[in-house]
């Protein structure tokens, strides 16, 4: 879960990272989970970059997508997409939230 989070977190930070779509392109257009685009896409949301490091099927069995969204859902209190998507949002706040998911597992392996 880590490892996933960590790429997502860098996949915000090197491509961006966008509200109301899984993914976008470079024209702003909204791009839907294992669509073509999604790998290359120009901006994610969380859950869009979570899914793109992972490389699951969001319409089948997805485990590390799943309990990567999870651990980041416990973080923030609520849903992914949710928090995401909250009017107002910012990327920092995203990322910090990444950040902190990823401190949280951390000392969790290490107890």
């Amino acid at each position: 879960i880590i490892k996933t989070l960590e790429g997502a977190a860098e996949l915000l930070r090197r491509r961006g990272w966008t509200q109301g779509a899984d993914a976008r392109d470079e024209e702003g257009n909204a791009l839907v989970f294992m669509g073509r685009g999604l790998l290359t896409a120009h901006a994610y949301c969380v859950a869009g970059a979570i899914y793109a490091v992972t490389r699951e099927n969001v319409w089948g069995v997805a485990p590390r997508a799943a309990a990567a969204t999870e651990a980041v859902s416990e973080t923030v209190g609520e849903r992914v997409v949710v928090f995401n998507d909250t009017p107002g949002r910012r990327r920092s706040e995203v990322l910090l939230a990444l950040r902190k998911t990823i401190k949280r597992l951390q000392r969790g392996a290490r107890a």
